[in-house]
């Protein structure tokens, strides 16, 4: 119900302009019921992203269908503005790794499901204008750059698991050594930059290293991103031991009414709720990821 009835609620089908032109017929979500508030790339990323996994979990073609739409719509949003990438929300003035990462994942997921070269051809071309434009060279990725060329320089955990993510979805197409190399740096500082280790041996303190966001849902693709990294290398490494140390401490924070602490034991930021929706569904996603990970992948690694 909430895919078939919920979600068509902030579903819309009109005519949009662009600085891409103006383009008839378009579907995309809007982030409030109704139409009434602003539309963003990325929130239609996710949510294609996940039509995707709904098609291939319940073979249902209207999710496959409804997920096509929606990469005709990032095609509204995407131009030779800086030299390419995908626009963040409707205002056209900046493009974000937060938008970009995850509309490669969807073309790549899509590609994979269908084998439309176009889908490929569309994610490689993003890849590398985010490459080139928002990656620095510990192998991370800044936050944005604005129309007038300014990089935001922020880096934070979830903007560095989507290209991660879709790295290793091209490396696994693909087969080019480049993205192989740039998937095994990615992986590897962003460890250091999600994760603070205190003591030595087998058994240090771990803990979540002090770079917002914190917010359970952005860790949550961050981990996504490592679980493709581990599938792709078939080598454990540190990335699931930490964030399961950083949840069994989380596992005791849990109250009176059933809410874990969606800061993972780092403290809370203010302006931030730790009751809305988005925080516990963060929260879950992580312990199911990491569940994943016990179950079906690590039984399969070399180490």
């Amino acid at each position: 119900d909430a895919l078939n009835e919920g979600l068509k609620k902030y579903r819309v089908n009109e005519t949009i302009t662009t600085p891409t032109g103006t383009h008839e017929n378009i579907v995309y979500y809007n982030s409030s019921m109704g139409n009434r508030a602003d539309y963003y790339y990325d929130d239609n990323a996710w949510i294609c992203i996940q039509l995707l996994e709904a098609y291939k979990t319940f073979g249902d073609a209207w999710y496959l269908s409804e997920a096509e739409e929606l990469l005709k719509f990032f095609e509204t949003g995407t131009d030779d503005v800086l030299g390419g990438g995908v626009y963040w929300d409707k205002s056209f003035s900046s493009k974000n790794t937060c938008a970009d990462g995850p509309v490669c994942i969807a073309y790549l997921e899509a590609y994979g499901i269908t084998e439309k070269a176009e889908y490929l051809d569309k994610a490689e071309s993003i890849m590398s204008w985010l490459n080139e434009t928002l990656r620095d060279d510990d192998g991370l990725y800044y936050d944005n750059i604005t129309t007038d060329g300014e990089v935001n320089e922020w880096k934070a955990d979830y903007n560095q698991g989507t290209p991660l993510y879709a790295l290793c979805m091209l490396y696994d197409f693909t087969g080019k050594e480049e993205y192989r190399e740039m998937a095994d740096r990615t992986a590897a500082y962003s460890l250091s930059l999600a994760f603070k280790v205190r003591g030595v041996g087998d058994d240090p303190k771990v803990s979540m290293n002090g770079n917002p966001i914190y917010k359970s849902w952005c860790v949550g693709w961050l981990m996504r991103g490592f679980r493709e990294y581990v599938i792709m290398t078939g080598e454990a490494g540190r990335y699931f031991g930490f964030m399961e140390k950083v949840l069994d401490e989380t596992m005791l924070t849990k109250d009176e009414n059933g809410y874990y602490d969606p800061y993972f034991c780092s403290g809370e930021w203010e302006g931030e709720s730790t009751t809305e929706v988005l925080q516990p569904c963060g929260v879950a996603s992580v312990m199911a990821i990491c569940g994943y990970y016990d179950v079906m992948i690590k039984p399969t690694l070399s180490e």
